[in-house]
């Protein structure tokens, strides 16, 4: 499990961490409430210049499995009330990465939905 890199002005709080059933080592860090995101209009798929965007759930799913080259993999599911053309957004992804305390990135177009923006983490 990772330690979360806390910061002031951040209202999401950590609410659960579980072992997930699929495979001794995996965890999930569930973390709600509210996030404002200011989204800085690089997305490629719709003016995204000055959108504010509400998070109110972020779940971090992270691979402990020295047996396979994934360890250490985190995947971030980010929950919100914008459509999934805020991907490709950088404002976005900054804001995420300075809540998490590591520098995340979107996953591929196809994994993006209206109300959840797949991440994954980029270190």
């Amino acid at each position: 499990m990772y330690t979360l890199n806390k910061r002031e002005g951040f209202m999401l709080t950590q609410t659960e961490t579980r072992n997930t059933e699929i495979w001794d080592g995996a965890y999930t860090d569930i973390f709600e409430g509210t996030l404002n995101v200011k989204c800085d209009g690089s997305s490629i798929w719709d003016d995204t210049n000055g959108k504010e965007v509400t998070v109110t759930q972020v779940a971090v799913h992270e691979l402990k499995l020295p047996e396979f080259s994934c360890e250490g993999y985190k995947e971030i599911n980010v929950w919100h009330n914008a459509n999934w053309e805020i991907y490709t957004d950088r404002g976005f992804e900054k804001a995420i990465s300075d809540f998490l305390g590591f520098t995340v990135i979107f996953t591929e177009q196809g994994m993006q939905e209206n109300g959840r923006a797949s991440m994954e983490a980029a270190d």
